[in-house]
């Protein structure tokens, strides 16, 4: 009783208080919860009402108006437009379902669609453009033109591979780029690592060492030290002309952690193998890659941010000397190096949710 005395009174009635609203949340909860419309809320909603509720994306809403909603939807149409002209000639026989295709039936989409212009490699690079290249893939992903093998093709090839070049190549890489785009080469990107597990780019083994030729002149010796630094689940691995590695890089003995280099695919020492069979996504190609003292030309390491200059010592023996360099005040960290892999893994939620609308929308017509 002594104890119950000394309780303020404020705090007293604090406790009644909550003891009273949490007693009618219940009741009204479990009243509620006893009603047909509630339990099936929101599809009986939908069914009672004589009009279609708004949705978010309803012309007029305001999330509609504050995101275009009108030209995200004609930029899409143009897009489909686009690539159903593109691959028509692909498609010509009447064609099987492209998910059916073999890889290397497959990645000639994707080769029609680059030589096309489906996307400019500018679009990548500014934020306008990153809306077109969002709805490039968005267009892979409605049901009326679903290609989710495609799609995948579509953002390791312009995204990882091509706008790695753009943002870390010098200009003279990017003009190659270029070139070599509107020929139709296809490209991927070799991050990830057998022994990183799920932590992909945390853990890079594989090596690539400056090696002097003489004369002033040298390489890079790329190379898979052991079995769990092999490159893993690389898409488009088997099909791509050219790649972008990510390898550690080591100069007269020092080293520098992982950098970017590029490589052709079909350079002596590559060993690409097919990752088998998958449960679904067949018409891509994932292959395990490895490197056996691979030689890489000098200009192969991505030199906008950085690169290895070769100097001739003015002292009495006139060494050539190999030096590391960069631009600003440190060199380039693992998150600029893999910065694109972050416009990935947006471009493919946002497909996923346009993926998605279409299982809602097809969902709501069995429905009804």
């Amino acid at each position: 009783s002594d104890a119950l005395a000394s309780v303020p009174p404020w705090l007293s009635a604090s406790v009644l208080f909550s003891f009273f609203v949490t007693a009618f949340a219940i009741c009204a909860s479990t009243q509620a919860l006893l009603r047909w419309d509630t339990i099936h809320w929101p599809w009986s909603h939908v069914k009672l009402r004589s009009s279609r509720l708004r949705g978010l994306w309803d012309a007029g809403s305001p999330a509609a108006e504050m995101l275009r909603l009108d030209l995200i939807q004609r930029r899409e149409a143009e897009l489909a437009a686009r690539c159903e002209s593109l691959l028509e000639a692909l498609c010509a026989d009447g064609g099987e379902d492209p998910e059916a295709e073999a890889w290397q039936q497959h990645c000639e989409r994707l080769r029609a669609l680059t030589v096309g212009g489906y996307l400019d490699l500018e679009h990548i690079m500014c934020r306008e453009g990153m809306l077109e290249f969002f709805a490039g893939h968005r267009v892979m992903a409605r049901q009326e033109s679903l290609q989710c093998s495609l799609g995948i093709r579509l953002t390791v090839h312009y995204n990882l591979f091509c706008g790695t070049i753009l943002a870390l190549g010098a200009e003279a890489q990017q003009r190659w780029l270029r070139q070599a785009h509107a020929a139709g080469a296809l490209g991927c990107f070799l991050l990830t690592e057998v022994g990183a597990g799920v932590l992909s780019g945390l853990v890079v083994e594989t090596q690539a060492t400056w090696v002097w030729d003489g004369n002033g002149e040298g390489h890079y010796d790329l190379h898979t030290p052991c079995p769990s630094a092999a490159k893993t689940w690389i898409s488009q691995g088997l099909a791509a002309d050219w790649g972008v590695v990510i390898a550690n890089l080591a100069v007269e003995g020092r080293h520098h952690g992982p950098h970017v280099f590029l490589l052709d695919m079909r350079a002596p020492g590559v060993a690409r193998e097919s990752m088998a069979a998958k449960t679904t996504f067949n018409a891509l190609d994932n292959a395990q890659v490895s490197f056996d003292h691979v030689r890489l030309p000098q200009d192969a390491l991505l030199s906008k941010l950085c690169s290895v200059q070769v100097r001739r010592d003015s002292g009495e023996e006139e060494r050539w000397r190999a030096e590391y360099t960069f631009s600003g005040t440190r060199a380039p960290s693992f998150l600029v190096i893999a910065q694109r892999l972050l416009s990935g893994r947006l471009c493919i939620s946002d497909s996923a949710i346009a993926y998605l609308e279409g299982v809602l929308g097809a969902t709501q017509i069995y429905a009804d």
